[in-house]
């Protein structure tokens, strides 16, 4: 164990309790460095986070590199809290967003393969359950040239695609790099020589003209007419005709995507960030200060504010009921004892006994009927034999 030691070699005992715990990584985890955070308290990981937080607001604005100073606290934070990304402690998601915001703006990182790696792990991380918004980001980078000259871009978008059943897609974003040029070239192209003989074994054709399907090409003949002119012949029938029934025009969306209505549009101005998304589910958090009364809050709908009534009570009635009595049989030279039962209730007051039964009745004001009854019985055998006598 001392050689261990002296080696520098980590003793895996000290991870077992916590290796299910623990999210692994692409690019691995230093066994050495976890066995330190496990170790770590909580406060010493606040200082830490504090100290990046102070670097970012004191020196972001003047480092030739800012990336590299988000690449490090992000580093930190796969490191500090090995149950991942998503943890709540963590709070990688508002660090990455802000790195990922605030790079867009520079030029300088739109084709550097560091800032395309932090968008994929972005979308891997907190989108990887929904391919749609997977797609949003991809064809958000596309717009605003993210990643356009790295082969790394389209592939990913492609095996998104693949796993969205979107073959003609995924071929087209791929030849459309190699188009642009994205380096490396060789490397896209044997992804989209794969992409192809995939899809040929699987029986899965593609249409010859695949590269222009999603583009807007020259105009669709239908009947050797073009489709404007059957459009306009349509309307002037509709204009000239003497009918004076209004129709209105019911909206149709288009329930299959296509990149021609999202990928050639103009670039965003801003990505909506997953925080801003779920701000609706979220509540504010605020300290409050001793003997502060918030009052209460005031609710309005389209008339005005809402006059709320005064509180109504709400009444419990208990019957009467107290709580069970327990009478306590205390014994010379032994162990009292407790028994859930009302024994005064069984003691005669006067000089009349009760039997539990008679408690009973008594309680369901039945008692006098029965005695009553009882006195009637006891009599009916003396009037049976008067009448026998007789």
């Amino acid at each position: 164990m001392d050689n261990m030691v002296e080696k520098g070699v980590v003793d895996f005992s000290d991870i077992e309790v916590e290796k299910e715990n623990v999210l692994p990584l692409r690019k691995g985890r230093s066994a050495k460095r976890l066995v330190n955070v496990l170790k770590q308290r909580d406060s010493e990981l606040e200082v830490t986070r504090a100290s990046f937080e102070r670097r970012l607001e004191t020196e972001l604005s003047t480092l030739d590199d800012p990336l590299c100073l988000f690449l490090e606290y992000m580093d930190w934070l796969h490191i500090a809290y090995p149950q991942g990304g998503n943890s709540k402690g963590s709070n990688m998601l508002h660090v990455m967003e802000r790195c990922l915001m605030h790079c867009k703006a520079l030029e300088c990182y739109t084709n550097d393969p560091r800032y395309l790696t932090l968008w994929l792990n972005y979308i891997e991380l907190f989108y990887r359950d929904s391919y749609y918004e997977s797609k949003d980001i991809f064809v958000f980078l596309y717009r605003n040239k993210i990643g356009g000259q790295l082969s790394m871009f389209y592939e990913e978008f492609s095996n998104l695609l693949c796993e969205m059943n979107r073959y003609n897609e995924a071929c087209y974003i791929l030849n459309d790099g190699i188009q642009r040029g994205a380096a490396p070239t060789d490397r896209l192209r044997s992804k989209f020589n794969e992409t192809k003989l995939q899809l040929d074994e699987s029986t899965i054709s593609l249409p010859n003209n695949h590269l222009n399907i999603f583009e807007d090409s020259g105009q669709p003949t239908i009947l050797n007419r073009n489709r404007n002119d059957i459009l306009n012949a349509s309307n002037m029938k509709i204009r000239h005709s003497q009918s004076t029934t209004v129709e209105t025009p019911i909206y149709k969306d288009n329930q299959e995507f296509t990149l021609t209505n999202s990928i050639h549009l103009d670039a965003q101005a801003n990505f909506e960030l997953k925080a801003s998304r779920n701000k609706e589910n979220k509540r504010s958090v605020g300290v409050l200060k001793p003997e502060s009364n918030v009052g209460t809050i005031p609710q309005f709908d389209d008339e005005g504010p809402v006059t709320t009534s005064k509180t109504k009570f709400i009444f419990n009635d208990d019957l009467g009921r107290n709580g069970p009595i327990y009478y306590i049989n205390t014994i010379v030279g032994q162990k009292s004892e407790k028994i859930d039962c009302n024994i005064k209730l069984l003691h005669a007051k006067t000089n009349e006994e009760y039997s539990v039964e008679q408690l009973l009745a008594l309680s369901r004001n039945v008692y006098k009927k029965s005695l009553k009854r009882s006195n009637e019985s006891d009599l009916a055998p003396i009037k049976r034999s008067r009448i026998n006598h007789i």
